[in-house]
């Protein structure tokens, strides 16, 4: 089941398709291209180290991307939202919230005092304490 869902309408004849998931201490997202379109996409790039290529008309190329989390962060409203960009002769531009499941770790398990430590970083003006 795609949790993430572009259709060729809004996406220029290129659909989309998506899935977040978390596998090994690791954040992914699969996604599926269909070109939808009747001619072979030009001036379009995928840039890999696996080969892939443009799809021909009708034509779906699956890719699974792994989600660094160490890179620049950007404030995003809401938190969980991710902004995606497809460059190429029709540019494509959305953006997509991540479940927040994929970002727990697999076991659930953190340290008492690391969660507290953790949990006193966040802001606290929006804090509520119930006694």
């Amino acid at each position: 089941m795609w949790l993430l869902r572009l259709s060729a309408v809004k996406a220029k004849c290129l659909e989309i398709s998506g899935i977040f998931i978390h596998h090994q201490g690791h954040i992914y997202i699969d996604l599926n291209f269909t070109n939808k379109a009747l001619p072979h996409m030009t001036e379009f790039a995928i840039q890999n180290s696996s080969g892939h290529t443009p799809p021909m008309p009708n034509q779906s190329i699956d890719v699974s991307l792994n989600l660094n989390i160490l890179g620049p962060v950007m404030k995003m409203e809401p938190l969980k939202n991710l902004q995606v960009a497809v460059e190429n002769r029709i540019d494509i531009y959305f953006s997509c919230l991540i479940p927040l499941n994929v970002l727990f770790v697999e076991d659930g398990k953190m340290e008492h005092q690391v969660f507290l430590a953790t949990w006193k970083d966040f802001c606290s003006e929006k804090d509520l304490l119930f006694q």
